[in-house]
């Protein structure tokens, strides 16, 4: 878990049990993003989350399944991220992010599917989650050759949100400059403020994981 001052925002980011845990019950991840008041500025801001798993996973495919409008992200404050990506640097980066990057104007795009540094051919696509999106199934297919992005809503959309239906909100494909680090890219999430701005009437912003999946890539499909 991430804690102290920096970015992205920049932002505090805090490791507060009561900020990132997983419920007992569920077994379903929490991260949220918590109002409190500056000490040096006196200003409004958030203590923000990030979690990563501490080994990488390899070339396959991650799936995350999200409970909750996650569309309210980005239509409630412009400024509100969410993260799920894998990492092992600013240039070798696969991300999905619901967010509006600060832009309040109401036709924003709310989402996007992005491999860092976000320049090339399809290396970079907005889009728009609809609105009362309540269980939502994210996707990244990655092998040596190419980058498969996808958002869909969960297959059992009045439950518990496991799994995708296969009418996708957006897809995007990639096959310029893909990450080749196999043994180094980390998954990641993260729920943050953008210019580590903190402009949320609500005091809390909270979302819930109720599961994550990988399926490694064959030998075959890893060099596909």
């Amino acid at each position: 878990m991430k804690r102290g001052w920096g970015g992205p925002g920049p932002n505090v980011w805090s490791d507060d049990p009561a900020a990132v845990f997983v419920d007992n019950v569920t077994g379903a991840l929490h991260l949220k993003a918590s109002a409190t008041t500056s000490r040096k500025s006196n200003a409004r801001v958030f203590n923000c989350t990030e979690v990563s798993l501490p080994t990488p996973l390899g070339f396959g495919t991650y799936e995350w399944d999200v409970v909750g409008d996650a569309s309210a992200l980005g239509n409630a404050d412009p400024h509100v991220v969410l993260g799920m990506f894998l990492y092992q640097n600013d240039t070798q980066e696969l991300d999905i992010e619901l967010a509006r990057w600060g832009n309040e104007s109401n036709d924003a795009h709310n989402a996007d599917f992005v491999n860092q540094p976000g320049t090339g051919a399809n290396n970079r696509m907005f889009w728009t989650l609809p609105r009362d999106s309540l269980r939502t199934t994210y996707q990244i297919q990655w092998t040596s050759a190419s980058v498969v992005w996808a958002a869909f809503p969960s297959r059992n959309a009045t439950s518990d949100g496991r799994g995708r239906s296969s009418n996708s909100f957006a897809s995007q494909v990639s096959t310029y400059n893909v990450p080749q680090g196999v043994g180094a890219m980390l998954v990641h999430l993260n729920l943050w403020m953008f210019q580590g701005k903190a402009t949320a009437t609500t005091d809390s912003i909270q979302v819930i994981f109720s599961d994550f999946r990988f399926s490694a890539a064959s030998a075959d499909e890893a060099r596909a």
